[in-house]
């Protein structure tokens, strides 16, 4: 009976012995909840390296409609035109509240032209031209979806600001404007729109347009201007007018002058 009952405690003594060991050996292999959590705070403690961080860009800020329209309404000229810009890529607001907002900083600018900017350097439009230019060209870059509220403003607009939204739908593709767009390559007396008129006919490939833009190629509009190279002019009108006929097939002559002229068709 006491040897069984010895032979009973020598057995569970290994046993113990042999738990014990390969308690000592996982903990070896695969650390406590206490030391993982320790390890974890020393590495969120220690400072991530200066190139790690400069290697992941922060995202840019993408603004709203509310701020591009208090920036298209203020009195800064480069932020309204970078915000004139943006109102023309930005696909991901609602197109017709871009062309809400564009066409009601068109109108805003045809009253009160922002005639106070500086010319920049070498520019072939005054920087009040610029702007009308690039909110013009904006609302062509609206689509489908920006064609209703532009063709509603034109409707409503006259005089200067009527002539830029002719063009804008000329760029959205409403086709039943081009009469009107072709009369304006000669007849405004804005060589902005004069220019850009023109610029849209070429690029739509409107091949009714070939007599305006022959005889735009007599454009008057012409400024000075400087480069390394020397003095010269520069005829936007002119140049843009040569740009829509080439875009058509058709061949044209630059002279050291500064005339353009149509060649002859055999």
């Amino acid at each position: 009976m006491k040897k069984g009952l010895l032979i009973l405690v020598i057995v569970a003594a290994v046993l113990l012995l042999a738990a014990g060991g390969y308690w000592l050996w996982q903990r070896a292999r695969r650390p406590d909840l206490a030391t993982a959590l320790a390890e974890a705070r020393r590495a969120a403690q220690t400072p991530t390296p200066e190139a790690s961080l400069s290697a992941t860009p922060a995202p840019t800020p993408t603004p709203g409609l509310t701020l591009l329209e208090r920036q298209l309404t203020g009195d800064a000229l480069p932020l309204q035109y970078s915000a004139a810009v943006a109102l023309g890529e930005r696909d991901d607001l609602a197109a017709d509240e871009r062309a809400r907002l564009l066409c009601a900083a068109l109108q805003a600018e045809v009253d009160e032209p922002s005639t106070d900017a500086p010319r920049l350097r070498d520019a072939y439009l005054e920087a009040h031209e610029m702007y009308r230019l690039r909110l013009t060209r904006s609302l062509g870059q609206l689509g489908p979806d920006g064609l209703p509220a532009v063709q509603a403003a034109a409707d409503e607009a006259d005089g200067l600001a009527r002539e830029h939204l002719l063009v804008a739908l000329a760029y959205l593709g409403q086709n039943e404007v081009l009469p009107e767009v072709r009369a304006l390559v000669t007849d405004s007396d804005d060589p902005a729109v004069r220019m850009d008129a023109a610029r849209a006919l070429g690029l739509l490939g409107d091949r009714d347009a070939i007599a305006a833009l022959t005889a735009a190629l007599d454009d008057g509009h012409c400024v000075p201007a400087s480069d390394s190279l020397g003095e010269y002019t520069i005829c936007p009108v002119r140049d843009q007018a040569a740009g829509a006929l080439d875009a058509l097939g058709l061949a044209v002559t630059r002279h050291a002058d500064g005339a353009i002229t149509l060649e002859a068709t055999p």
